[in-house]
């Protein structure tokens, strides 16, 4: 019976894991009318062009459908950072239901072309100031 609790617990805590091989999940806040908990991969971080890449998991308070109809329980969005400019863009989006990953392994065609003004926002700022902790106020 214990081997059956333990193989259980595994099970439990394997299955609320967020996706992906990330090590280092920080959460960032609470987002929305659903209470959706945002969270940033830190291991994640790495620069690509000049800009500064981060994974960014929106995780669901309950299964929902997107606008594709798919049922997801969290999305990974990799976003691109200007910390100069205080632009972003949307490099991916991986939708999840459990284990399973449904969206696209490859980069939104001509996603540096796409940058946007960062929204000033505290949970947009406090991402940004993960990406680009060299670009916030009071930083040497």
């Amino acid at each position: 019976m214990r081997q059956v609790r333990s193989a259980l617990l595994t099970l439990i805590i394997a299955a609320a894991s967020p996706p992906g091989l990330a090590a280092h999940w920080v959460e960032v806040g609470v987002s929305g009318p659903e209470s959706d908990t945002l969270l940033v991969d830190i291991d994640s971080l790495r620069v690509a062009d000049g800009l500064r890449v981060l994974d960014i998991m929106t995780r669901y308070a309950k299964p929902r459908r997107n606008v594709n109809d798919l049922m997801l329980d969290r999305f990974v969005q990799t976003t691109a950072f200007d910390c100069k400019q205080r632009t972003y863009s949307l490099v991916r989006t991986v939708g999840y239901l459990g284990e399973q990953h449904f969206g696209s392994d490859h980069d939104v065609a001509g996603w540096p072309d796409k940058m946007s003004p960062l929204p000033e926002d505290s949970l947009s700022n406090r991402i940004f100031g993960i990406a680009c902790p060299s670009a916030q106020p009071g930083a040497h």
